[in-house]
């Protein structure tokens, strides 16, 4: 391989890298949207006391 090629390489290597770290940060971010932004207003939804302003801070944080 040359050294063109070689660089070539690097960068492709590099860019795949990032493609994986990206789509395992929108998958964290998409489970805490999840966990912490949804679950617990449909949970409150469906429960006898209601949304508590707690619950709603946290759902804000993590929306």
């Amino acid at each position: 391989m040359t050294d063109p090629d070689l660089a070539k390489l690097a960068v492709t290597i590099h860019n795949e890298r990032l493609k994986l770290l990206a789509t395992f940060l929108n998958g964290i971010g998409i489970s805490v949207f999840a966990v912490g932004g949804l679950a617990p207003v449909f949970s409150s939804l469906y429960n006898s006391g209601g949304p508590t302003l707690f619950l709603m801070l946290v759902s804000i944080v993590c929306f």
